[in-house]
């Protein structure tokens, strides 16, 4: 439950706080007053766009305050609750840089930094994505309808869109496409194995086996005779040497 708003500079509101209880809650002003205005900050503010500005009908300047005063930079803050715990997010948008900070606390204690990893992380917290909250929970002004202008086809379509039931025919598909894929491979490793003479090599294994203990066992015997021949050295090293000495006297 959204508990309470804070905008700073955010198009016609100065700065501006809104607290909301459990129940149902208006907004209530004339045309012009800014009521719209809270209700994409708030869309703003969870997931760092709105419907204005996802379809590009305004710029992401446009949400600065331009009257009666220009201002440089304009600040969005929510609140709400979720499961017992206490979330804030903030973001912060710069003239001619866009967006150019986003937090988002729980409980007072930071969890991400950054206008994307905010999203991602409101939309693990909510497990609503922006499309589903922007078509199914907030509806931007004149598009009520959204559903009820659909053929029937495509509501149903766009609801499992929404929904992401589409995904389960997507992995159902997958699944047959990788049980397929797999038995396949298990008949061709079959046929392979079929048209290989296990026991003919089982025996050449066993020879070969064989043929190891036998190398491993000349290799023993020729590290002996090595030795026996570099002690030989060493005996006729020292016998050269006494000859050397013998020569010389």
């Amino acid at each position: 439950m959204i508990t309470r708003v804070l905008l700073k500079n955010w198009k016609s509101h100065l700065n501006s706080e809104f607290s909301f209880s459990k129940g149902t809650n208006g907004l209530i002003g004339i045309i012009g007053a800014g009521k719209s205005s809270v209700l994409d900050a708030i869309c703003f503010a969870l997931f760092g766009t709105f419907p204005a500005l996802q379809s590009k009908k305004i710029k992401i300047d446009d949400v600065i305050m331009n009257k009666p005063f220009v201002q440089k930079s304009a600040e969005v803050r929510v609140e709400f609750l979720m499961d017992g715990k206490k979330y804030s997010v903030v973001r912060k948008v710069e003239r001619g840089k866009g967006s150019t900070y986003a937090e988002i606390r729980e409980n007072g204690r930071i969890l991400e930094v950054g206008p994307s990893r905010v999203t991602q992380m409101v939309e693990k917290i909510l497990k609503v994505s922006y499309e589903l909250f922007s078509k199914a929970i907030y509806s931007e002004q004149n598009s009520l309808d959204y559903f009820l202008t659909l053929g029937k086809g495509q509501r149903k379509k766009k609801i499992d869109e929404l929904l992401m039931l589409d995904q389960f025919e997507k992995v159902r598909a997958n699944a047959v496409s990788l049980a397929n894929r797999i038995a396949e491979r298990k008949s061709a490793k079959e046929m392979v194995l079929s048209s290989v003479e296990i026991e003919k090599l089982r025996e050449e294994f066993e020879k070969c086996k064989a043929e190891i203990e036998k190398l491993r066992g000349e290799s023993v015997q020729l590290e002996r005779e090595l030795l026996e021949i570099l002690k030989q050295k060493e005996q006729l090293k020292l016998e050269v040497e006494n000859l050397k000495k013998l020569k010389e006297n």
